[in-house]
């Protein structure tokens, strides 16, 4: 009770609160809520980092789910990651440069070893601007190194899954190594590790900047809303089953013939009571009412599918809460995870490739993994020299599944 009290009065103080104020007491209430979810996202242990921050927040009468929102314009968002960007470097030569300056100045005796030092406090405790540009992208050197790779990092992943899945598509070539693709992608993240492990022995935290957690954090909201991977992992089959599905060959597949398909992927029975297949028939239904997409293969209003694997990968999709707005809203976004993802690790579950899925989804968490723990470093040049590693891993594990040899591919490491 007490400290509830204390921290009432901290916040009512820094915020120069009238405690005589008929709406006082409501407001305090969220003030607080606010107050404890600052504390708790950025990690901070102290009060005055905590104190910086959310007066920063209130201050812009915003809070850190609105400051980070799906639905926030992404030049706005742009701005208050500049803002951010400025205020961690202004924090650094206000509030940390002074004491190491003093500190480098009394332990080292030459200019040169002065100077050394106070480099790498400036790493250690802000992130450097890459030039005067005005846009973020070209200010942030890990950011820039995101948005530039985006569409070739995507394209490395799609290219990977079509190879893997190639039997689906055309007839593979003699040189592919489809066949040794668990053993690419384990030797891979083999590789990864050990530079990983270097890099990690000499890490350290940029964390008595409070202005870099705020930023780190925004960063990563705003790559995960503009920039995300569109990685479909093991969460999105998660109701499905590999046990391979028999079903008849036809020109053209009715809503019918998918709700029966459906219907034995995710019970794992061959013949699904007529329950299930209503069950199913209508959830289809309902999922497809207002997406634009699947109304294009309404013939006299009865849908007509050239495959059954087309209208699942697309209720798969939607069956995500968080993609149900971009499936309706954004066709390209849906169609790039839809069909250069989703439908190929279907093709794999309706045909009951278990192992293969096992390396799928082996390569997958990887990527995600991975990439979210670079993102959450507080060192900066772990971040800049792990980011470009990451990628290059892709790169990588698609030309040594086209079949360029282990040498030609790790011989420098």
């Amino acid at each position: 009770m007490v400290n509830k009290t204390t921290q009432k009065e901290r916040i009512t103080l820094l915020l120069g609160l009238d405690v005589n104020n008929e709406n006082y007491d409501q407001n305090i209430d969220t003030l607080l809520k606010r107050y404890k979810k600052v504390k708790i996202e950025l990690a901070f242990e102290g009060e005055t980092e905590a104190d910086l921050i959310f007066q920063w927040l209130n201050n812009k009468n915003t809070n850190l789910k609105s400051l980070t929102a799906k639905n926030r314009a992404k030049g706005e968002f742009e701005g208050d990651l500049n803002e951010v960007l400025q205020l961690q470097r202004k924090y650094y030569e206000k509030e940390i440069y002074p004491t190491i300056f003093e500190t480098a100045c009394n332990s080292f005796r030459s200019l040169s070893d002065v100077d050394i030092n106070l480099k790498e406090n400036e790493y250690q405790y802000s992130l450097p601007l890459s030039g005067s540009s005005k846009k973020i992208s070209e200010l942030d050197i890990v950011l820039n190194k995101v948005i530039e790779n985006n569409i070739e990092l995507n394209d490395y992943i799609n290219r990977t899954l079509k190879l893997i899945f190639i039997h689906y598509y055309e007839d593979p070539i003699e040189i592919l190594k489809i066949r040794q693709f668990e053993e690419v992608v384990n030797e891979s993240i083999e590789f990864y590790n050990k530079v990983k492990a270097k890099k990690k022995a000499t890490c350290f935290n940029q964390t008595k900047n409070p202005y870099i957690k705020l930023y780190q954090y925004m960063r990563k909201a705003y790559i995960n809303n503009y920039y995300n991977l569109l990685l479909p992992d093991m969460s999105y089959f998660s109701g499905c089953s590999d046990i391979g599905v028999k079903f008849e060959t036809k020109s053209v597949y009715g809503l019918r013939d998918v709700a029966f398909v459906l219907s034995v992927l995710t019970t794992g029975i061959n013949t699904p009571s007529e329950q299930i297949l209503d069950k199913n028939y209508e959830k289809l239904k309902k999922s497809f009412q207002k997406y634009k997409h699947i109304q294009t293969y309404k013939v006299k209003n009865q849908y007509e599918f050239p495959n059954v694997v087309i209208p699942i990968a697309h209720y798969i999709f939607l069956s995500k809460k968080s993609n149900q707005k971009n499936g309706i809203n954004n066709l390209d976004c849906s169609n790039e995870i839809i069909e250069n993802r989703i439908q190929p690790i279907l093709q794999a579950y309706l045909k009951g490739e278990s192992d293969r899925l096992k390396t799928v989804f082996l390569y997958i968490k990887f990527l995600s993994d991975e990439f979210q723990e670079i993102m959450e470093s507080y060192d900066h040049r772990y971040q800049i020299t792990m980011i470009d590693f990451w990628f290059e891993t892709i790169v990588n594990i698609f030309y040594r599944t086209m079949g360029l040899k282990r040498e030609s591919v790790y011989i420098r490491y």
